[in-house]
């Protein structure tokens, strides 16, 4: 009985060890990384976030359980990068985004995080495979017009 118990615990650890090890959306591996953000601490107003990084080759993105081929998800992805260039323009850290919607195809991989309510409200990691680098967008916009088709 105590050698049971004993092995149900470690189970029990070894679930937790791999779910925990599984939540993660930024692959290891990366060998630059920049960030850029729009923050501002003192209001809590329009943000955005920027960061990318680069791969020397392609993590083993197969495993990674967020991250998907584009396929299913292109128009949505294009109708968002489309608005997130826009709300980028308006930043000094512009001439980073350097992401062009004609040369995603279905060797990209993506994950989408996004809420509408009051505000307008998204999270993009994008896997460029013909470039090995992984692009994180987070956008919040609280003082737009412009409604995501």
């Amino acid at each position: 009985m105590k050698n049971f118990r004993n092995s149900i615990f470690l189970l029990v650890i070894l679930i937790f060890v791999i779910s925990c090890s599984s939540t993660k959306i930024i692959p290891d591996g990366y060998i630059k990384k920049e960030n850029y953000t729009s923050a501002n601490i003192d209001q809590f107003n329009n943000t955005l976030q920027l960061s990318i990084y680069r791969y020397d080759k392609k993590p083993a993105l197969n495993k990674n359980r967020f991250l998907e081929l584009v396929d299913d998800e292109l128009e949505q992805l294009l109708n968002l990068l489309n608005r997130f260039e826009i709300e980028v323009q308006k930043y000094d850290f512009k001439d980073a985004y350097d992401i062009v919607s004609n040369d995603i195809n279905n060797e990209d991989y993506v994950y989408i995080d996004y809420r509408f309510n009051d505000l307008e409200q998204f999270s993009i990691y994008l896997f460029d495979s013909s470039k090995n680098t992984l692009y994180y967008m987070y956008m919040l916009v609280l003082d737009s017009d412009v409604i995501i088709e």
